[in-house]
């Protein structure tokens, strides 16, 4: 279906999509934002703008085997990569929203899968210590394995098999996101 085909419904009336523009300021006293040459008014203000893999600075992270997840290309790169080189483990560096999305799509494709988390729980921007304890239950529940307080050192490996030096991994997958939210903050005027 055409981009914003659902939200220009009848069922939807007070819903105007505005695809490929660029949101240039936010007004939050006067609950308006700059979009183009209209100011677009608002009751409530939700910033959805987006992420992107986000790759520590560690050694051995251009690896043959090491992966970013964000897009289908990535997935379908990672996928070619496991039948390619029969590859039976995954550890994914990161235990926030996309690096669990990245865990289930590595279990889901049958890997024996690792999470890492620099953090001491999962999801650390998002819940607290309880809501670690009742989610780590059902991570762990689909059989994936998590290690918190995690630092990853490095990866080695040569003739295409790359091994994280913390757990021995065939593959490894970036699941942290940083938000594009930094040049939009810059403008935003609060009181």
């Amino acid at each position: 279906s055409p981009k914003g085909e659902w939200y220009a419904s009848e069922a939807r009336p007070n819903c105007k999509v505005r695809v490929g523009a660029l949101a240039t300021g936010l007004d939050v006293a006067a609950k308006t934002v700059a979009c183009g040459d209209e100011l677009v008014a608002y009751d409530k203000c939700v910033l959805a703008t987006g992420s992107y893999p986000f790759v520590p600075p560690i050694p051995g992270k251009d690896m043959p085997g090491v992966f970013v997840y964000r897009t289908i290309d990535d997935l379908e790169a990672l996928v070619a990569y496991q039948k390619a080189h029969g590859i039976e483990t995954a550890a994914v560096i990161g235990g926030g929203l996309l690096g669990l999305e990245a865990a289930k799509a590595m279990h889901d494709l049958g890997l024996k899968t690792h999470v890492l988390e620099y953090a001491p729980i999962l999801m650390c921007r998002q819940i607290d210590a309880g809501g670690h304890a009742a989610l780590a239950s059902m991570v762990e529940d689909l059989g994936l394995e998590i290690h918190c307080d995690a630092r990853t050192r490095a990866f080695e490996g040569a003739d295409m098999s790359t091994k994280l030096k913390l757990l021995g991994c065939d593959v490894a997958n970036f699941g942290r996101s940083e938000e594009h939210t930094s040049e939009l903050q810059s403008r935003i005027k609060s009181r």
